[in-house]
């Protein structure tokens, strides 16, 4: 709330926001615009935004990542920041499943 107070008190006073799915994200975007008197205003939200993204390893299990890539690439993805694992194929593959988010 306390961001918001300072956007109003300082004119700052978005017109839009974007924000990922995740709970907590959704939730500090709503808490900061009420608090500036922004609550009207467009929200968009994408997996694309949320803060650690697996790429095309998104919603497979250790074991399917080792059966795929092979034990010495999932260590290497999962023990480094400089390396990424492969991309995602699209939007559909990243959604969050089972929970509808995303659609």
């Amino acid at each position: 709330m306390r961001a918001g107070r300072l956007l109003g008190a300082h004119r700052l006073l978005p017109d839009t926001v974007h924000t990922s799915l995740q709970r907590r994200a959704i939730h500090s975007a709503d808490l900061a615009l009420a608090a500036c008197d922004r609550d009207w205003i467009a929200v968009h939200r994408s997996w694309r935004l949320s803060g650690r993204h697996y790429g095309a390893l998104q919603g497979k299990d250790k074991a399917q990542a080792l059966a795929e890539f092979g034990e010495q690439q999932v260590q290497l993805w999962r023990r480094s920041y400089a390396v990424r694992p492969p991309p995602a194929a699209g939007a559909a593959e990243q959604r969050d499943r089972g929970t509808g988010r995303g659609q």
